[in-house]
């Protein structure tokens, strides 16, 4: 009986210290993205912040700056964020190692070798870099899933995999640099 209490006192006390840590993230989260709405290239404050955020009236510049910019940039930090840690988690849980990583699986390194392949042939292109990124990304995850596929689909085979992809690739980006350097310049 006691052995059972001591278990659920520790539960308890972890599930405490997990709530407060929770509450501690979430509040610096809102003073990062309360930073993020106030600093600038513009003088907009704290202030003008406030007085959009509780319906005063502000300054039309200010209300301008906050609405059309800062916070769309905040948002989209935000949202980031968001879905890289989700790819993360998800990469973590998949292989089951807590220290797995988009590099590890060589998504990194397929992004990267379709960014200087843009870069290389259409050169002033910047519209094309996220696209060959994503492109990339994605073509190096279907490689790597159809590689695993293959020949057993184990954890030990999509690591493996993704490691001798990220090297072939790795090799990819040096010989594009190693031809054209100012593909890296964009």
């Amino acid at each position: 009986m006691t052995n059972s209490r001591g278990k659920r006192g520790r539960a308890l006390q972890a599930d405490g210290r997990f709530a407060v840590a929770m509450v501690a993230t979430v509040a610096l989260l809102g003073c990062a993205a309360v930073l993020g709405i106030v600093i600038g290239s513009t003088s907009v404050g704290l202030p003008d912040v406030l007085a959009l955020a509780f319906g005063a009236p502000a300054e039309q510049t200010a209300a301008n700056v906050i609405w059309n910019i800062r916070l769309p940039r905040v948002l989209a930090a935000l949202l980031a964020g968001a879905a890289l840690a989700q790819a993360g988690a998800l990469i973590q849980a998949a292989l089951d190692n807590p220290l797995a990583s988009p590099n590890v699986i060589g998504v990194n390194s397929g992004a990267g070798l379709a960014v200087l392949l843009a870069a290389s042939l259409v050169p002033g292109a910047l519209w094309l870099t996220p696209l060959a990124a994503f492109a990339g990304a994605l073509a190096t995850a279907l490689i790597i899933f159809a590689l695993s596929l293959g020949t057993g689909l184990s954890r030990l085979t999509v690591v493996l995999a993704g490691i001798a992809i990220t090297t072939v690739f790795g090799a990819g980006m040096n010989t594009i640099l190693i031809v054209d350097p100012d593909a890296y310049v964009g």
